[in-house]
């Protein structure tokens, strides 16, 4: 308790950077294994974050105080300077999931949470936004946080800031690991345009930053695997099941879109009683067609360098769940429009990630699997081509799956 008492001897926001270099302390401790630091530790390092990291006081005082919006970006402002100082990459880690634990049961949290990460993308903070990215993947990419922090980062970058695209261009040199993990992120927070998404569509401007991101480093979507050694110590049970999707990466979001884009567009362009915002976000889709070419081939050349990753081959980009899913939504869609250009291109795009991810191990299946996805994709001359090469010997599946 001596620690709790002369961190109160400080005013905000002193307190709390005092508080973080005790925070740190407590946790470079506990890492090291010092007997008599277990759930005491614990207990001590969540208050410290209650009373002197947001502001909030002891239960015992009976007393809570709210920062408001000035003392926000004090806090985010402390918080950013520590991490670009502090030299340990695993504490700086801990501490940033000590401090934004539990984010889902306060609102403050996730509005300091949303203000670090923006003026950490603004001021180029590689350290914070890679705890943020190990933080990210713990929490689910498709989590409501996650989602709530993804929203408000798009929102200053790409809605509000005038020259927002310019910090976003960088990101990838900045951090590989947080930009991989923004686009898995982004996924789940837009969708293209369909009767039964309630989710805002994806705007070209946003589109074409995810192109620009992989076009510079066609490895990016692979960071969150081979930069995870973190994440698997605290959850090893990551990417270990071919019934699960794999939600830790972009790459199979990112394929079910290229794939069901033309299909979408052509289905809303066949219909002729189109209300008009409607029919605006089909012609933007539309006009968006080049785009949805390039990262189909950004898609193409990050599965080739998925063989090239450490533990590739106890790893899964796509899993026969995603598979199953992409090929399912695509042969509905295929039979809604029956035979059109719009379909070929579709199912190219499909059979071309098949026939690559099948060449490198970025898939695996057993022979059965693989027969009932090909039986259910449209017939196209790649299909068979595919299917000569790869029925009479199916990938070898996971051997470490559940």
């Amino acid at each position: 308790m001596d620690r709790v008492q002369s961190l109160r001897r400080y005013d905000f926001p002193e307190c709390a950077k005092l508080a973080l270099d005790q925070l740190a302390n407590l946790l470079v401790q506990g890492n090291q294994g010092i007997p008599g630091l277990g759930a005491a530790n614990e207990d001590l390092v969540e208050q410290i974050v209650s009373e002197f990291i947001f502001g909030l006081t002891s239960v015992k005082l009976r007393q809570h105080r709210k920062l408001n919006s000035l003392q926000e970006l004090q806090l985010g402002d402390v918080i950013l300077q520590f991490f670009a100082q502090h030299k340990d990459e695993a504490t700086r880690h801990s501490l940033f999931k000590a401090v934004f634990s539990r984010c889902c049961d306060s609102e403050q949290k996730v509005s300091v949470l949303s203000k670090v990460v923006s003026m950490a993308v603004g001021v180029q903070n590689s350290n914070l936004l890679n705890s943020a990215a190990v933080w990210m993947q713990s929490q689910g990419c498709n989590s409501d946080v996650v989602l709530n922090v993804m929203e408000s980062l798009i929102q200053d970058y790409c809605e509000l800031a005038p020259d927002g695209a310019s910090a976003l261009k960088d990101l990838p040199r900045v951090s590989p690991h947080f930009t991989c993990t923004m686009i898995t992120a982004i996924i789940c927070v837009y969708s293209l345009p369909e009767e039964s998404s309630k989710r805002p569509v994806i705007s070209s401007r946003i589109l074409e930053q995810i192109i620009d991101w992989m076009s510079f480093d066609c490895r990016l979507a692979l960071t969150s695997i081979h930069q995870t050694q973190y994440i698997h110590s605290q959850r090893p049970t990551l990417w270990t099941s071919p019934t699960k999707p794999n939600t830790q990466t972009p790459i199979p979001g990112l394929v079910r879109w290229c794939t069901r884009a033309p299909l979408l567009t052509a289905l809303q362009h066949s219909k002729t009683d189109e209300k008009s915002d409607v029919q605006n976000t089909t012609n933007e889709l539309q006009s968006s067609a080049h785009l949805w070419t390039k990262l189909h081939f950004c898609i193409l050349q990050t599965i080739l360098q998925f063989p090239t990753i450490p533990g590739a081959p106890q790893l899964e980009l796509i899993t026969l769940a995603d598979m199953t899913t992409i090929v399912k939504d695509v042969s509905v869609l295929v039979q809604r429009l029956q035979s059109c250009q719009a379909t070929e291109v579709a199912v190219d795009r499909l059979v071309q990630v098949l026939q690559v991810a099948l060449a490198t191990g970025a898939f695996r299946c057993s022979i059965g699997d693989l027969r009932v996805i090909c039986q259910t994709i449209p017939p196209c001359r790649l299909l068979s081509i595919v299917q000569n090469q790869h029925l009479s010997f199916a990938p070898p599946p996971m051997h470490n799956a559940s």
